[in-house]
Parts: C-alpha cells; sequence; structure tokens
C-alpha cells in the first residue's frame, strides 16, 4: 500500500445538491393544442381562467307569471258553487235545500265534505240510509258528479 492511502483520511463522497424546484407561475393555466397542418405539427398554447373552465352552463325556465287568483264564486247563501269545495255543513245545507233535512244531518254527522261527497257511489249510499231517501240523494249526487262539481242554477231545483 502507498504511504499516502495509510495516513489521509478516508475520502468524503461528495453529494450533489439538487436545486429545489422553480417556483409554480402564478397566473392562468396553458392548454396546449396541437394540430396538423401538412406534415408539420404545430404547438398553440392557450389560455384559460380557471374559474371559466370549471363552469357549467345549464338552462333555465323563464319563469311563468302567476295567474291571478279568481275569487270563489258563491251562490246567494254564500256556498261555493264549487262541490269539491264544501264543509260538511255546507254538504247538510245543499241536501236540506232538496227536502233531505234527515239525510244531510247525517252526512255532516258523519263528515262527508263535498270532495268525499263527488267520489260517493251507489253502493255506498245504499248501505247508509233507506232506499227512497237513498236514491233521492244517489240522484243529486250523480247530478253534482256529471256537471264535475259544478253548482249552476238547474242542479238546485
Amino acid at each position: 500500500m502507498k504511504e499516502d492511502e495509510l495516513t489521509s483520511p478516508p475520502e468524503k463522497k461528495s453529494t450533489t445538491e439538487v436545486d429545489p424546484p422553480p417556483p409554480k407561475k402564478k397566473g392562468r393555466p396553458k392548454k396546449r393544442i396541437f394540430t396538423l397542418n401538412s406534415e408539420k405539427k404545430e404547438e398553440k398554447s392557450l389560455s384559460i381562467a380557471p374559474e371559466i373552465s370549471d363552469l357549467t352552463v345549464t338552462s333555465v325556465p323563464a319563469p311563468v307569471p302567476a295567474e291571478p287568483k279568481k275569487e270563489e264564486e258563491k251562490d246567494e247563501d254564500g256556498i261555493p258553487t264549487d262541490a269539491s269545495k264544501w264543509t260538511p255543513s255546507q254538504v247538510e245545507a245543499y241536501f236540506k235545500k232538496h227536502g233531505l233535512r234527515e239525510e244531510g244531518a247525517l252526512f255532516r254527522e258523519q263528515e262527508i265534505d263535498g270532495l268525499t261527497l263527488l267520489l260517493m257511489n251507489r253502493p255506498t249510499i245504499l248501505g247508509m240510509l233507506v232506499l227512497g231517501p237513498a236514491l233521492k240523494v244517489f240522484k243529486l249526487i250523480t247530478r253534482l258528479q256529471q256537471s264535475g262539481g259544478v253548482v249552476d242554477k238547474e242542479l238546485k231545483t
């Protein structure tokens, strides 16, 4: 061995310092678009704002103007002409007008309102009442159902 090798301290391995990565550029990100133009490749850079590129376009229907509320039509007794809006008391009053006082009271006791009245059928009515009055009630209900629940002067008689 050589004398220099014995007396000299062991060599340290040199380390190479790595430069820190360059700081990121602030601003808009760049997008690259490649197009082919007759055997030549061109590169173009576009700048797109991030807030614009993340947007989604949706269509929103135009608002429909609300129709003005119509005042509810009522007869001379203050009962709505639309039978579906009747209360049980108004159903009772309707049958009382047609000479069916007891039957009207029964409908009020059973809490039959106008909408329920329009849904009633013959077997239901026959199950509630005696045959004679049941047929009269059924006739009145059928006339209401056929008119779409609207009471007019013809139905009042």
